[in-house]
């Protein structure tokens, strides 16, 4: 007897009874299918965990899978793709520069802190200081001052790869974080993309402009809590060697002030 296609298979005798896609399936391609197909699932699932930084209740959340699995479906280099349009969906990058934010850096960085001491591996964090950027806006207005925070962003990024962090966590700040580079490494890397001097360089119409911002870089030791709570100790450090800096340049000022006052003319 052969079933008539659209007749309900469920009246038909057990010997006759068309097979149904699942039970075919599994005779056809038996259970070790079927345990790789939950397989396949349990690592979609920790895929969005890992490289997503989704919590097991957010991927139970209405519509998350499906928007995970879009960005899962663009996933390169390491996942930069779909933890980038994960963070967009929840407003952890910055608008200007398309880098990640403060709060994104946070989410981002505990992330890769965690994975990195599983693997037994360090991470560095370095903070810049682009002051000049509030000057070069005041003097030559705000498209040449996007134009470089563009490149600056693009700077960060390339530093960073596929594998670690930037983000803008300030106004002229910017920090990084890279997972498996020592502090040495971490500065290498930095003079690889911004070069020894650690600038970058604009050309605005007939004027050179030249960024050249303040760095501190340093590798989180064992105890070290949270990556953000080093990298404000790294802010709170740089500042505090800018500020010694500064009283270095005024003394010094002072100094070739109080030499090169004029001789008071000797009465006759």
């Amino acid at each position: 007897m052969t079933p008539v296609p659209g007749a309900a298979i469920t009246a038909l005798p057990g010997a006759l009874r068309p097979r149904g896609f699942a039970h075919g399936w599994l005779d056809q391609t038996g259970w070790p299918a079927l345990a790789m197909a939950a397989a396949f699932a349990t690592l979609f699932a920790l895929s969005l965990y890992i490289l997503g930084g989704m919590a097991p209740a957010e991927l139970l959340a209405p519509g998350a899978l499906v928007s995970s699995l879009l960005g899962l479906l663009a996933l390169k280099s390491g996942g930069v793709v779909l933890r980038r349009s994960l963070a967009a969906s929840r407003g952890l990058l910055d608008s200007a520069t398309g880098l990640y934010s403060q709060s994104g850096f946070a989410r981002e960085s505990a992330v890769l802190l965690e994975r990195a001491r599983r693997s037994g591996r360090t991470l560095s964090v370095v903070v810049f200081e682009f002051d000049d950027l509030l000057e070069v806006h005041s003097i030559y207005g705000a498209a040449v001052s996007r134009t470089l925070l563009g490149q600056v962003a693009r700077q960060l990024e390339a530093v960073a790869g596929g594998y670690g962090v930037a983000a803008r966590t300030g106004r002229t700040q910017f920090s990084l974080a890279l997972p498996g580079l020592n502090r040495d490494q971490a500065r290498a890397a930095v003079e690889s993309v911004f070069g020894q001097a650690c600038c970058i360089e604009f050309d605005a119409d007939d004027d050179e402009i030249m960024l050249v911002p303040e760095v501190l870089v340093d590798a989180m030791p064992d105890e070290a809590g949270s990556v953000t709570a080093f990298q404000q100790q790294l802010v709170a450090d740089l500042a505090r060697l800018r500020a010694e800096e500064q009283r270095r340049v005024l003394y010094l000022q002072r100094e070739r002030e109080s030499h090169s006052r004029p001789m008071s003319l000797a009465a006759h």
